[in-house]
């Protein structure tokens, strides 16, 4: 090759290369995450200021309604109760809907009363029952699609060696001030979380996760509030009776709704909800010839895709229709055929590693968590 056209070879592929060097994306930044800084924050000095009692008073506040924290919680748990109930008569309660001539929800049996209605006229405030426990970050719950901002959990436990032990998780979503800009508009709240681990002192990471949930960061709400408890976010309860050796957990689901009477006189309400993934465990059994139940199976086969991955982090769906409301709704499931069948045949079909998120009630408890 004579020397001009080397030359030119020579310039053309370093044209190249330095065009490739200059379109190609810059490598990401070192970013070392501390777990117990940034997703899930258990330091009291940090959590100390997430009293219950000032978590309900932020929802209300926000909420520009006239009532107090002990109000929301007496209804909350009024609607462990039938109706009229033991406080709140106009509100939810756990015979508002009958089956078969039984409390239920969503057309399944629940229990009605539960031992948790007696707290409805209990004032958990005076001696600050409830103590939080964690502050949790899962912005990894952002859609790909930035449809909100990912989902913010606080954690509070309520012991009782003679009652009931109660632990309550509010799971708040944020949503995007800017949808149209998809989840590029939630960078800063991934960087707000990414830089408390670069923060060594403890008051100032109390003072920023603080603001998150109470005030929000710039551009973005405060994530204590009725809107992000519903609409994708909600609270949720686990109940353990702790009077009876090897008490099996119940779990419960709410939404926060602002309801008023003709636009005026407005409260907020807990209202129950279906739980998350939680299907009827005899709607897996093959011998109940029912169309909700044959629906139901056709629904794990239209799920077979994602259920069968061998990931940790597989997704599955269920509608609302075959959803409970209530885990284990009966107090020895041991003893009900259908649920013992139905959770055998879950087990046998699906890895043990992952056969807790879609099963019959008692194996399906600890989804709830």
């Amino acid at each position: 090759m004579k020397r001009p056209a080397v030359v030119l070879f020579a310039a053309v592929v370093l044209t190249a290369a330095a065009h490739r060097r200059s379109v190609a994306p810059p490598a990401a930044p070192d970013v070392t995450i501390s777990i117990p800084r940034s997703l899930v924050i258990t330091d009291p000095d940090v959590i100390g200021g997430f009293a219950f009692q000032r978590v309900l008073q932020a929802l209300i506040t926000r909420a520009g309604v006239q009532q107090t924290p002990l109000q929301l919680y007496q209804q909350w748990f009024d609607t462990q109760n039938p109706k009229p109930g033991m406080v709140v008569a106009d509100a939810p309660h756990c015979d508002d809907f009958i089956t078969n001539g039984k409390p239920s929800f969503n057309g399944f049996v629940r229990r009605c009363p539960t031992l948790e209605g007696p707290l409805a006229v209990s004032d958990p405030f005076t001696a600050n029952e409830y103590r939080v426990i964690g502050v949790t970050n899962r912005f990894d719950q952002t859609p790909a699609d930035g449809a909100n901002c990912g989902q913010y959990r606080i954690v509070f436990t309520r012991g009782d060696a003679n009652f009931s032990h109660i632990d309550i998780i509010f799971e708040g979503v944020l949503p995007n001030p800017n949808p149209s800009a998809g989840i590029v508009a939630c960078k800063p709240v991934a960087q707000f979380w990414a830089d408390l681990s670069k923060v060594d002192s403890a008051s100032e990471r109390r003072a920023r996760v603080e603001q998150f949930f109470f005030d929000g960061i710039p551009g973005f709400a405060p994530l204590l509030t009725a809107e992000n408890l519903n609409n994708g976010g909600r609270v949720r309860n686990k109940h353990v009776n702790t009077a009876s050796k090897g008490g099996i957990p119940r779990f419960y689901q709410f939404v926060v709704e602002k309801r008023c009477t003709n636009g005026s006189n407005c409260r907020l309400f807990m209202v129950p909800d279906v739980l998350e993934n939680l299907p009827f465990g005899p709607l897996y059994d093959a011998s109940v010839d029912t169309p909700r139940s044959a629906a139901f199976r056709d629904e794990i086969i239209r799920n077979i895709p994602t259920i069968a991955l061998r990931d940790i982090n597989y997704y599955v769906n269920f509608p609302k229709d075959y959803l409970m409301a209530e885990s284990d709704p009966t107090d020895d499931l041991s003893r009900s055929r259908p649920d013992r069948r139905t959770t055998k045949a879950c087990k046998i079909r699906r890895p043990a590693r992952t056969s807790t998120r879609a099963c019959a009630p008692s194996c399906s408890a600890s989804a709830a968590r």
